[in-house]
């Protein structure tokens, strides 16, 4: 482009010289500057050739860059690619990894709950057995006490039986030993325990208040512990002249059980008072169910009840009525 523009500049210098019509020299002159116009537009070619160079080695220097550019680009897209590939291959590590201990996670888990699983069935299965073992202590327990209750009460029924058997027997000696005494002399019964003292009759177990109403009031009282059990109220002795009446006291209330008779004023039923004979004794009540030297006992009720002479000297010095609780 610069060549042209330099070829026609030269062209109109040109014309110019030649239009004005002067002469050789000037055509020599023309000739000169159309040489110098030549010179300068062959320098003109040469800068524009040499710029074109630059232009050119600019060009290619551009180009290198832009393929520097694009190498580096695509360097940098390699890398890019790379690291993505990195990246995506550490992404599938991370969730394989992940994955294997989510399933080893699992793995224990289910591990876990069928340990779980089998140690609950085990101690299920220990405490029905265990359950099992107590059912059956507790029937043989009850079997046993069933046995022994049982045999308790056949002990007890034979124990009632032989009781029933002795006190049958004992009432019979007793009805052969009161056919012996009314054989006798005298005879002896539960309405010979009782006492007579001016007249009045005391009976044994009598309320105390009809005693009392009967013969009078007590020169003195003495309580004991009772002879029924250590809860029940205290024994009461009531002293008169010649003789006490002794007191216990159960749910019927107080009343007389022993009747002691040591000096003169008292005597029994039948007359038998301290200073009597045996012989008087034996008149009134026929023979004792027990007799020594010192002692004639008289019994009812399978010996439950007893009149009691105590003897000296073939004298009555003691008798004593009784009730044994």
């Amino acid at each position: 482009m610069k060549k042209l523009i330099a070829i026609a500049v030269l062209a109109c210098m040109i014309l110019t010289f030649a239009g004005c019509g002067q002469d050789n020299n000037a055509k020599e002159e023309s000739k000169g500057t159309v040489s110098i116009a030549e010179s300068s537009a062959e320098e003109s070619e040469e800068k524009s050739a040499e710029e074109s160079s630059k232009t050119e080695e600019s060009s290619k220097q551009e180009s290198s860059k832009e393929e520097a550019s694009e190498k580096k680009e695509e360097s940098e897209q390699e890398k890019s690619a790379e690291e993505s590939s990195e990246k995506a291959e550490s992404d599938n590590a991370q969730a394989e990894k992940e994955a294997a201990e989510k399933a080893a996670a699992e793995k224990a888990a289910a591990e876990k709950a069928a340990a779980e699983k089998a140690a609950a069935e085990k101690a299920a299965a220990e405490k029905a057995a265990a359950e099992q073992a107590a059912a059956e202590k507790a029937a043989a327990e009850k079997a046993a006490a069933e046995k022994a209750a049982a045999e308790k009460a056949a002990a007890e029924q034979a124990a009632a039986e032989k009781a029933a058997a002795e006190k049958a027997a004992a009432e019979k000696a007793a009805q052969e030993q009161a056919a012996q005494q009314q054989s006798t002399n005298g005879s002896f019964s539960s309405s010979d325990l009782a006492m007579s003292y001016n007249g009045r009759t005391v009976t044994l177990l009598t309320p105390i208040s009809n005693a009392v109403s009967s013969i009078g009031k007590a020169l003195s009282t003495e309580k004991l512990p009772s002879c029924l059990s250590l809860d029940a109220p205290d024994d009461v002795i009531y002293t008169y002249n010649g003789f006490t009446l002794q007191t216990l006291t159960d749910s019927s209330g107080e009343k007389v059980y022993n009747i002691d008779i040591t000096g003169s004023g008292a005597a029994t039923a039948k007359g038998i008072a301290v200073g009597s004979s045996s012989a008087d004794i034996e008149k009134a009540y026929g023979k004792a169910a027990e007799a020594d030297d010192f002692l004639m006992r008289y019994t009812v009720d399978g010996g439950k009840n007893t009149l009691d002479f105590m003897i000296e000297n073939g004298k009555v010095t003691e008798i004593i009525i009784a009730y044994a609780p």
